[in-house]
């Protein structure tokens, strides 16, 4: 047996939390918080080497149907200063949205190489470890920041357990539920995404890439195939790795491996996969339940349901408020009449909401918008000015951005009054964990409603 083995050897207990500003050294640590961490770090992992082997043989198509999930190169642009216009057939310089989509495109390679490139290296390893930290709230992190369970989708499909668990009938529902999840199905009822399964198991288990590459997660998705797979025939192909040749990467500029991996079958009777869970705005969902608010509550899926009903959803819930008081914005503010038929998806609405409870600015919520919509140069010289243009072509400025920013903000606030809160004192012990945000006894507290 070939393993990486891990250990820690703590000196100052406190060094186990990461230090910040909002601590000051005074986040405690207890010996059962240090069980915990200690119990998270010792799990076992190993990589995942049937959907690796799937990657590399996706890197040697280099097929287009996997150019929406795998890139196989860096952008064209990457080393071009100037490029010909195809309308006017002159050599110029590439505009901000041509640098920002190389850029955006040449992260995503290396990233993606980077997370691949490390399981090749742990491939024929039959363990290894995920070293954690904590951040003064208890949150916490792997240190490794690309092969690791808190990854991309292409990360978390390549790790498995290292010791597997029984597949038992009962419990392939949940196998079902989860691979449903993953298709983009979350927002559907239990039954429904077990029949949804169901109705296409002939794709799933021929592992259709042209059906698996159009899922929300598809490499995960992939490794769910491969399971459910493996249980439905009761067989499961048991994969070795080992090194054959090391080769320079020119592009990376590093040494990489290339694997043999050879396989024998056998009968299925274990799992090895992580079936990863996304709680409903988590952050929102502790304070909801810390106040006991039962109208907050059943917006971020704390009460009781039955497998027929379908999952709330407070980023739907909150868009709505949100579009009325843009519209009403647009008839009083001129500069802001733009926000007039203004539609928001769910996506873009979705991190500011759940980053609000952990103390998010207007400034942090506008960074974040301008981030999300394509960024265009008009006019020239003292003229030149950037805009930002939303999916329904609509160009904002970065005034109507902060302004959409704060709007957002401030509903929040409006519909869930409960989440403003005082300062708590330095010496109390809710104060370890909860430095700027905590929910106390509000029955004395009044709150007026004024329109935004």
């Amino acid at each position: 047996m070939v393993c990486i083995y891990l250990i820690i050897v703590i000196v100052d207990i406190n060094r186990l939390v990461k230090i910040s500003k909002d601590n000051y050294g005074e986040t405690m640590v207890t010996s059962g918080f240090v069980n915990n961490v200690n119990k998270l770090a010792s799990v076992p992992f190993r990589i995942n080497l049937e959907v690796l082997k799937l990657i590399e043989e996706m890197l040697e198509s280099k097929s287009e149907k996997y150019k929406d999930i795998l890139l196989f190169d860096v952008h064209e642009w990457t080393d071009v200063e100037k490029k010909i216009d195809r309308e006017s057939g002159k050599e110029r310089k590439l505009t901000v949205e041509e640098q920002k989509e190389v850029q955006e495109h040449n992260s995503k390679y290396f990233q993606q190489m980077q997370i691949i490139n490390i399981a090749r290296t742990y491939a024929y390893l039959d363990e290894f470890y995920l070293p954690v930290n904590v951040d003064w709230r208890g949150r916490v992190y792997t240190l490794p920041s690309y092969l690791t369970y808190q990854g991309t989708d292409l990360a978390k499909s390549l790790i498995n357990f290292a010791n597997p668990d029984l597949i038992t009938d009962d419990r392939i529902s949940h196998l079902k539920r989860y691979g449903a999840n993953l298709y983009g199905n979350d927002k559907a009822s239990l039954d429904y995404r077990s029949n949804w399964v169901d109705s296409h198991s002939s794709k799933i288990t021929a592992l259709d890439l042209d059906f698996i590459v159009k899922a929300d997660e598809p490499f995960c998705f992939l490794a769910f195939a491969i399971e459910y797979k493996n249980w439905l025939n009761r067989k499961e192909t048991v994969y070795t790795a080992n090194v054959v040749k090391e080769r320079i990467n020119p592009e990376l500029r590093k040494k990489e491996l290339r694997i043999s991996i050879a396989s024998i079958e056998g009968i299925k009777e274990f799992s090895h996969l992580p079936i990863y869970l996304d709680a409903t705005c988590n952050g929102i969902q502790h304070l909801a339940a810390l106040s006991k608010d039962k109208n907050i509550a059943p917006l971020v899926n704390l009460t009781k349901s039955n497998s027929d009903d379908s999952p709330q959803d407070i980023y739907s819930y909150v868009i709505p408020f949100v579009e009325a008081e843009l519209k009403d914005l647009a008839i009083k503010d001129k500069e802001n009449e733009i926000f007039k038929d203004f539609k928001l998806r769910r996506t873009l609405i979705k991190k500011p909401i759940m980053t609000i409870p952990y103390s998010v600015t207007i400034y942090g919520i506008a960074e974040y918008l301008e981030s999300e919509f394509r960024v265009v140069e008009k006019g020239k010289g003292k003229n030149k000015k950037v805009v930002y243009i939303t999916d329904q072509g609509l160009e904002l400025t970065k005034k109507n951005i902060f302004k959409l920013a704060s709007v957002i903000y401030k509903t929040f606030f409006y519909l869930f009054p409960k989440f403003f809160c005082k300062k708590i004192k330095r010496n109390s012990s809710i104060y370890q964990f909860f430095r700027k945000w905590y929910l106390l006894d509000y029955s004395n507290w009044h709150f007026n409603r004024t329109k935004l």
